[in-house]
């Protein structure tokens, strides 16, 4: 993804590729079983300075971290002219995976809707016994790409990942554009503290979106928050 950038070519403790395989669902499913899993809301909480939410060990962990780094920045450890990486404040976080399913389903009754128009098939619906053969050759045609089951949709690439309550992000910025994620992190003099400070309070750097901090479940330094 970033194209002519030589650092970072590979993982390292404190980036991690969640476009691999293996981190691509990290969150959203069960380690034992893999049965889908998302956050009980009771266990929500706001970050601070933001009005964004997440899993409350992530918040907790994630506001020692923050006053490490506004010390750091009050003594001069850190660059006060980075443009993006003065100060930490949540921009986006936890997104409602119910929500986001019942979006989706919304236009998922459109779009079956269209499929019936345009083949004339209305007519042959006068029940709910007449409506499933029609709605489920709609669905073998279209469930390949397009689920249907809430268990399904978790696991595509039409849900968020932040539904896992386990990352955030400090800066809102086009996910496709390398250059800004080169110019504004990988080369700014603050994001080595970052990284490195971030990896000390349980969390990664997402490698294609530097701005993205996710809680590492098997840290230890996360532990103590778990």
């Amino acid at each position: 993804l970033l194209d002519n950038i030589v650092v970072p070519t590979l993982e390292t403790q404190q980036i991690k590729d969640f476009l691999k395989d293996e981190k691509m669902l990290y969150g959203r499913l069960d380690q034992l079983v893999k049965n889908t899993v998302f956050p009980n809301s009771v266990f929500l909480k706001v970050f601070p300075g933001s009005t964004e939410q997440g899993l409350n060990l992530v918040v907790d962990a994630f506001d020692d971290m923050r006053r490490r780094f506004s010390d750091a920045y009050r003594t001069g450890q850190i660059s006060r002219d980075s443009k993006a990486l003065s100060d930490l404040t949540v921009k986006k976080a936890y997104v409602s995976p119910l929500r986001e399913y019942d979006t989706y389903i919304e236009g998922t009754k459109k779009d079956f809707q269209k499929y019936v128009d345009e083949r004339a098939r209305v007519e042959e619906i006068t029940d709910f016994n007449s409506f499933i053969p029609v709605f489920m050759d709609y669905v073998e045609l279209t469930a390949r790409d397009l689920p249907i089951t809430r268990t399904m949709f978790f696991l595509t690439r039409y849900i968020s990942p932040r539904v896992s309550g386990l990352m955030f992000e400090i800066y809102e910025g086009d996910y496709g554009d390398d250059q800004l994620k080169v110019d504004l992190f990988y080369e700014d003099r603050n994001f080595e503290y970052l990284k490195n400070l971030a990896y000390t309070y349980g969390f990664v750097i997402d490698k294609h979106i530097p701005w993205r901090l996710v809680a590492d479940l098997n840290s230890p330094r996360m532990t103590p928050y778990i």
